[in-house]
């Protein structure tokens, strides 16, 4: 008789539905790579974080590592600019190298994108090196070009197009004109020529893929505006770092004392090359280079009045500059209370929170 007959369970549901009395087994945690066990998952995780790390392999390019977006190389290379750091196995464009080959193949690699892949254990690491190394003749051919557009002192779309136009046919050096002609774009944009067809705001976008384009070149011209869109976004750092200009590294380490409120002035260097940062800034950022390195003057009234008006108008991040400059002008006229509202504007900033709190409480303020 099959158990389903309800006749049958009746008469014998105890041998059924008896409850067992048992002691719950504690769950035990082991790790898979040593003979170590744990009571909670939690208690595991750390062990194999803190006792088995995974060793993750990583490929430098002069010092410094790949991410996993890779790099665009556009100057000649050798092999100690590559370095591989904890892998035991690679691949180059898909074949497998030896490890030691992959800066070999490298430093020789023409023009093209190839994938490196570098393996360790669990470990893995994967990007692309785009390698367009340009002729140095199409480099000076357009600067030169750049160098005619600044003679014209025309500052227009149009004229940013002529130029483009111009250094079409140099087609190796076409992420570096248009990272030129990226960067002179957002300037019209912030110039306010740009017409009523594209927003003001855009600008930023702009500023931000020329730096990409231009980052990989050492040129004076990429160096130099890859410095100013710095120094605008208030990397001070990488500005100063970049910049050949004297008056924009200064601003640069003055900015970045007085964040850690350190109120002593940098020292003049020696101007190095000619610094294009007065032909290729726009008119608000060279307004704030200048008031900036004005430190004996920068208490006059009409200059005040000058950055406070600016402060009412101009775009954030250059609001946050001019009103640490307004404030700190005003401690250093003996007249601190009137510099309270810039610092209070900033004490919720996350660059400058600190420098505000520091200011408030310097002058009293609550």
């Amino acid at each position: 008789m099959g158990f389903w007959h309800v006749s049958y369970m009746e008469h014998h549901e105890d041998l059924f539905f008896e409850v067992l009395e048992e002691e719950p087994v504690p769950t035990v945690y082991a790790c898979p790579q040593c003979a170590a066990t744990f009571d909670t998952h939690e208690l595991l995780r750390d062990h194999q974080f803190e006792g088995h790390p995974i060793r993750k392999p990583a490929l430098l390019f002069r010092g410094m590592p790949i991410g996993k977006l890779g790099i665009k190389v556009v100057r000649p290379t050798e092999i100690e600019d590559w370095q591989v750091v904890d892998a035991s196995i690679a691949f180059f464009d898909g074949r497998s190298v030896e490890v030691d080959a992959v800066g070999c193949l490298l430093s020789q690699a023409s023009d093209g994108i190839y994938e490196v892949e570098l393996v360790d254990g669990p470990g893995r690491w994967i990007a692309t090196i785009d390698v367009a190394v340009p002729a140095a003749e199409d480099l000076e051919a357009c600067d030169a070009a750049f160098g005619s557009m600044m003679a014209s002192h025309e500052l227009s779309l149009q004229a940013v197009q002529r130029f483009v136009d111009d250094t079409r046919r140099l087609s190796t050096v076409s992420g570096y004109r248009d990272g030129i002609a990226t960067y002179l774009q957002g300037v019209v944009l912030r110039e306010g020529l740009g017409g009523s067809w594209v927003e003001k705001s855009e600008y930023r976008n702009l500023y931000e893929r020329s730096h990409a384009l231009l980052a990989p070149y050492d040129r004076h011209l990429a160096t130099s505006i890859c410095s100013l869109v710095s120094f605008h976004f208030n990397d001070f750092s990488a500005a100063r770092r970049l910049s050949s200009s004297l008056r924009v590294s200064w601003a640069a380490e003055r900015f970045e004392r007085l964040l850690a409120s350190d109120r002593s002035h940098p020292s003049w260097g020696e101007e190095g090359r000619f610094s294009l940062d007065v032909a290729i800034t726009d008119d608000d950022l060279e307004a704030i280079l200048a008031w900036t390195c004005s430190a004996g003057s920068i208490t006059s009234p009409q200059l005040l009045s000058r950055m406070e008006e600016a402060h009412g108008r101009i775009e954030k991040l250059d609001r946050t500059k001019v009103g640490i400059l307004v404030a700190e002008a005003y401690l250093k006229s003996g007249d601190p209370a009137r510099g309270v509202p810039y610092a209070r504007d900033l004490v919720h900033d996350h660059l400058a929170g600190s420098w505000a709190s520091d200011y408030l409480d310097l002058v009293g303020a609550v």
